[in-house]
């Protein structure tokens, strides 16, 4: 599994490099372009989200990390969204330029803390071989800050829906799904939480 993960990161870069062309294809607009570009990038790392939290799900964190394969697996899914929500930031940011739009705001500080955050995660999780308490909740923390900003994503494109885009209810049921996985997650965590030693 280890020896897949640098086929898995040329795989996603590819995958958003066919994003970017057919966003290209679509549409002769290039500003356009990278709005979809964005778009869709972004409904890629909503995936690998959902992957990853109904793997920790089904698994629990102390089992994934007492077991060397769930947790390459495990590891290899974080480093995927990681590498796909930058290539998604270089859409987004380059929407705004083209579109005159400001990118760093006081409303937009918290997703860039979020940001920094995906980055780094995949580097901080390869340090962590045998999970503690401190690791334990700080990886929680972490999936709970992703998806605070994922939703609050959605809340805003409903309540300031842009024409001809995705129709509203696509928010709606996202929303309900992620709220749902975020639920099972902590039910899970709250019995997996007492296997781990202080």
């Amino acid at each position: 599994m280890k020896d897949r993960l640098p086929l898995l990161l040329i795989g996603i870069a590819f995958w958003e490099l066919m994003i970017f062309v057919y966003s290209g294809w679509v549409t002769e607009d290039i500003t356009l372009q990278y709005r979809l570009a964005a778009r869709y990038s972004a409904r890629t790392s909503h995936t690998l989200v959902l992957v990853t939290l109904i793997y920790m799900f089904r698994n629990g964190l102390s089992l994934i990390f007492s077991n060397e394969s769930k947790r390459v697996i495990y590891f290899n899914l974080v480093a995927l969204f990681s590498l796909n929500h930058i290539i998604h930031f270089y859409f987004l940011a380059t929407n705004f330029r083209v579109n005159q739009m400001e990118l760093i705001s006081a409303r937009t500080l918290g997703g860039a803390v979020v940001y920094t955050l995906i980055i780094a995660m995949p580097f901080l999780l390869y340090r962590v071989k045998k999970l503690s308490r401190f690791s334990y909740w700080g990886i929680l923390n972490f999936w709970a800050a992703v998806v605070f900003v994922i939703l609050a994503t959605f809340f805003d494109r409903i309540r300031n829906p842009v024409p001809d885009t995705t129709p509203l209810l696509y928010y709606y049921v996202l929303m309900g799904v992620f709220v749902l996985v975020v639920v099972l997650n902590l039910k899970k965590s709250i019995i997996d939480f007492k296997h781990i030693a202080l």
